[in-house]
């Protein structure tokens, strides 16, 4: 095989890893919220119950920052408790300063 040949088939190979590596980050983001979406499923306000805590602040940027990053993959349809729940926290005015 001449080294041209040579270089596209390797091209190839990587873009076919790359695809398969992409395939399963994606399942990995999709399981990951959808446990998220059941632990929220099992709470009656923040995790802490009637006081915000630490978790209920990380899933709030969490889903911030995928519906930047990934909004057509982390939808608000697919994980309607974790939206509801950044939605609340972002609410707040510690929140609303931010300017996030």
């Amino acid at each position: 095989m001449d080294p041209e040949a040579s270089q596209i088939c390797k091209q190839l190979e990587d873009s076919e890893q790359s695809r398969h590596d992409l395939e399963v980050r994606l399942a990995e983001l999709t399981e990951r919220h959808e446990e998220l979406e059941k632990a929220m499923a099992r709470q009656s306000g923040w995790f802490g119950g009637d006081r915000m805590m630490q978790a209920d602040v990380t899933v709030a940027v969490g889903w911030r920052f995928m519906q930047h990053e990934v909004p057509e993959i982390v939808t608000p349809k697919a994980f309607p408790r974790l939206a509801a729940h950044s939605a609340r926290a972002e609410a707040l005015p510690a929140f609303i300063e931010t300017g996030f």
